[in-house]
């Protein structure tokens, strides 16, 4: 009961930030490397406002499984 609770809580905040803030960009871009069999997302969200500030977040992730330590490079 306590989880179903926090669910909908959770659920209506989201659902309701869209009346109360402004608009934020949402960026997802995937994409696969066949010679080293390495898979990456990346997910970026900015926000800007009227008086010329902005902000945004990146994150980029590699898969693991095939031990991709020299893709960053690539």
């Amino acid at each position: 009961m306590k989880k179903a609770k926090i669910l909908s809580g959770v659920l209506l905040l989201c659902f309701s930030s869209p009346l109360i803030s402004q608009a934020a960009t949402l960026g997802v871009r995937g994409g696969y490397r066949s010679g080293s069999h390495a898979y990456e997302t990346r997910l970026k969200v900015s926000e800007g406002w009227q008086n010329g500030w902005w902000a945004s977040m990146e994150s980029n992730t590699w898969n693991t499984i095939h031990d991709n330590k020299k893709e960053n490079a690539a």
